[in-house]
């Protein structure tokens, strides 16, 4: 054994599937006390787990799909062909629903998109609107839609970027603008299961970042309202909130949020204490006062903000917040 691997818990948390690097599939009942070998799957595959039925999980390595429905015991290889060759690939089940599953990743010189598949991975179909794709994750429905919003880290329509999908991937919004790439962002991705239209996109380097929509639920074009009186134009709030001290440095987190009536663009942004919530003039960049006895500044950049857009980042300082 080389590396940690992949490993899969059952949907009723039951038992386990672990794929460690450098050593063979296993599988473990009740808390992992003791481990025996999967039979059917090559080892180094990656592992999930079905989110509806405790008995099945899934496998992938080399361009092939693996099922087991007796608990991680035994895989079959499933027939589905076309998927990436190599292992540069993400895949989920969809929580709730038997054998619904996603798979993202491949290469530029072969197969490289997103695939679905809706009976436990004997067959896939490949979606023509997504150029490529890197990962896969699920959130809260839209108002009205009966199925969970998608949310992938791809190229479609010929622009890279965070997309979000309300009608189980037959259109598709970009969440994020040019100036907001934050890297790779291909590692992780989910939304949010209890709020709608919130994402968590891990980055290369620069820790989780989550960011909420602005509409209600309504796929649209990403923008929308609340149908209630319109903030002024150029109004944001900033809320900058420690989140953890020790000698000599902090944790902070900075939340910025447009809350006037028109797109804005937001300058240096930094806390004065501990706990605040100000108003600033989204219009024009500002340089509000350093944080007392903080030597650490968040810069929100100078991109144009949509109205009702929230982002947050969070930092580390040298000093006390």
């Amino acid at each position: 054994m080389s590396g940690g691997g992949t490993v899969a818990a059952a949907s009723d948390g039951s038992r386990f599937v672990w794929s460690p690097a450098g050593a063979g599939v296993q599988y473990t009942t009740g808390f992992g006390s003791s481990w025996s070998a999967s039979s059917g799957i090559p080892a180094g595959a990656i592992v999930e787990s079905d989110r509806a039925d405790a008995k099945t999980f899934y496998g992938f390595t080399s361009g092939k799909f693996y099922v087991s429905s007796d608990g991680g015991a035994t895989f079959t290889a499933s027939t589905a062909a076309g998927l990436p060759a190599g292992d540069s690939v993400r895949f989920k089940a969809l929580p709730g629903t038997k054998g619904d599953v996603w798979l993202a990743g491949g290469a530029s010189d072969g197969a490289y998109g997103l695939w679905h598949s809706t009976d436990s991975g004997a067959t896939f179909t490949k979606l023509t609107n997504v150029d490529q794709a890197d990962t896969i994750g699920f959130g809260k429905a839209a108002t009205g839609a009966s199925y969970q919003t998608l949310y992938t880290s791809a190229r479609i329509g010929g622009v890279r970027g965070i997309f979000r999908s309300t009608d189980k991937g037959a259109s598709w919004t970009r969440v994020n603008d040019p100036a907001h790439q934050w890297g790779w962002t291909g590692a992780a991705i989910t939304g949010d299961p209890r709020i709608y239209g919130r994402v968590y996109i891990s980055t290369n380097g620069r820790g989780v970042i989550y960011g909420d929509s602005s509409d209600a639920g309504d796929e649209g074009t990403g923008g929308g309202g609340d149908g209630g009186t319109p903030a002024p134009t150029g109004a944001c709030t900033v809320t900058y909130r420690i989140t953890n001290q020790w000698t000599g440095g902090f944790q902070a987190d900075v939340q910025i949020t447009n809350t006037g009536s028109t797109p804005g663009t937001a300058g240096h942004l930094a806390g004065p204490s501990p706990t605040v919530s100000r108003s600033a003039n989204c219009g024009t960049p500002t340089t509000p006062r350093r944080a007392r006895r903080s030597q650490r500044r968040t810069r929100a950049g100078t991109a144009r903000w949509p109205r009702g857009r929230r982002w947050a980042s969070g930092s580390r300082g040298v000093g006390r917040g």
